[in-house]
This record gives C-alpha cells, structure tokens and sequence, in this order.
C-alpha cells in the first residue's frame, strides 16, 4: 500500500482516475488518496498544466492541442474552438508553417482532426466534415493517413452517410496496425448496417469478434451500432469479468456529460445506455466496481 499510494501521487491523466475510482481493486488507494480522487479538482489541474506547458513551450503545436483536448473534454466548446482558429490563423499567416511549430509534419492532421471535432460539438457538420477531409489527405507521424481516415468515415456514419463512409475507409494505402484494422471494421459493420447490408456487417461482426483482444470496445460499439444488444451485453460483461480489460470497461461505462451529437449519435448513446442498464450487466457491475457521475465528456 505504501508504494501504491506513492505511485497514486504521480497520475494526472483524468480517465486513469476515473477509472481506479471506478474499480474495487483501488478502493483503498482511493481512500487513501481522496484529493488525488477528486475528479472535478484533478480536470482543473489538468488543464492548468497543459496550458503552463504551452506557455512554456511556444513553438510545440502538441501542446496546444492538448489545451483544446481538455476544453473540449470539459465542454467549453466556444473555448476550444477560438483556440484552434487562433492556432489556424498562425499557420495561414505564413508560408513557413514549421518555423512556427517544431512539430507542425507531425502534428498538422491531428490539430485538423481536433478542430473538426471543435466544430463538431457546435453543430457546424459540413466544416467539419471538410476540416477532416483535408486532414486525412495529410500524411500522419509513421507515413499514410489511417486516423484521419478513419475517423472521417465514423462522422460519415454518425451523419447517415455509409456510402461516404466507405469510401474514406476504401481509399486507405498505410500499412495498418491490428488495432486500427478494429476501428475500420468497426466503421464498415456500422456502414453496412445503415445500408441494409446484413451480410456485410455481419462479416465485420465475425472479424471483430474473433480479433476482439486488440480492440474489444471496437467489437463492442459495432454491435451496438448495428442494433443487437443482447451480444453487446455480453461482451460488456466479458469485459467486465476478464481483469486486463476490466478498468477500460469500467472506465466507458460512466454516467459522462452528454454530447452533442447528430440523430445517430444519440440513438447509438441510448442503445448503449440501454445495455448497461440490464440487470445482468449492472450485476455484473457491483460485483467488480461502481458507477458515477462526471461534468466531462466521455474519452
């Protein structure tokens, strides 16, 4: 106890918090520890940080998404997006976009990414539809473009666009990892759900399930986009049962504050609310940990 209070101490990361308050494992360290706890106080701190490193570190363009990343997560949306437009007037005003940046090739498409999610949560779509286009044709840190790409073609599906979403996913040449080899499937079983594809999705559900260890919230929020609840549930207990992936699934189970969202969007949420609500899931849930209510986005 005494080394794991000491290593307690040193997490600022908000969702590792979440996640130990979540899991029974932790409980004494929690008690322990309840100002390190506080989610609330530790989201301030957080975020102060972040901005005293980019204050500190001008010419880091990662830093100061990692602003953006915290007003998002806390909803000052407004915030957020002024930021990034502030950001995006610095780079426009130059033709020298790395002189300002130290990072700017590595980081340009993922500040892009975030400013479509920015513009996302006022509800200005058709923008951030094109500001993650234009991010997916950059090329990412380790060559090609699979993030972007593939977060565009979960917009897509988020705005009832499976055909669009498709092809975002359909134009991918990277090399791609297992676990993002997930999140495509996981965009294709949604896409060909919308279409009516039943033996498409039902072809990425298999895929899903059996590569399930890379990526088992992507096999997870596949079946529930494609609406079938009762295998949801019981991956979500899988989850909850196996020790390795107990604390990411205590962690998304959380009562987060709402966001705003297309009409899909908030059909996948209450699907999955719905899911978590069973009682052999909630059953599941007291066994092992505990759920409460936080003012921050879900990651």
């Amino acid at each position: 106890m005494t080394e794991a209070n000491e290593v307690a101490g040193h997490i600022t990361d908000v969702y590792v918090l979440i996640a130990m308050r979540a899991d029974r494992r932790f409980d004494r360290v929690v008690a322990a520890n309840s100002a390190q706890f506080d989610i609330e106080a530790a989201a301030e701190r957080e975020f102060q940080a972040s901005q005293a490193e980019a204050e500190r570190a001008p010419t880091s363009l990662e830093v100061r998404l990692r602003v953006i990343d915290s007003l998002l997560r806390r909803q000052h949306y407004e915030a957020a997006l002024a930021a990034s437009d502030s950001i995006l007037s610095d780079i426009r005003s130059t033709n020298y976009p790395d002189k300002l940046f130290v990072d700017y090739d590595e980081e340009r498409s993922w500040f892009l990414n975030l400013r479509s999610d920015a513009l996302q949560r006022v509800g200005r779509w058709d923008e951030a539809v094109a500001q993650l286009s234009a991010a997916s044709l950059m090329p990412e840190k380790y060559g090609g473009n699979v993030d972007q790409l593939t977060n565009l073609g979960d917009l897509y599906c988020s705005l009832g666009r499976p055909k669009d979403a498709l092809s975002a996913i359909g134009s991918m040449t990277a090399k791609i990892s297992p676990y993002g080899a997930m999140q495509i499937e996981s965009v294709r079983a949604d896409a060909a759900y919308q279409l009516g594809d039943a033996k498409q999705a039902e072809r990425s559900l298999q895929y899903l399930r059996v590569h399930r260890a890379e990526a088992p919230g992507a096999y997870e929020a596949a079946l529930v986009a494609v609406n079938q609840l009762d295998r949801a549930a019981h991956e979500l207990i899988a989850e909850l049962m196996n020790p390795t992936e107990r604390q990411d699934a205590l962690q998304s189970i959380q009562t987060y504050a709402q966001t705003p969202g297309t009409a899909r969007d908030i059909d996948l949420a209450a699907r999955r609310r719905a899911v978590i609500a069973r009682p052999e899931v909630q059953e599941e849930i007291r066994k092992v940990g505990r759920v409460e209510s936080y003012a921050l986005e879900a990651q």
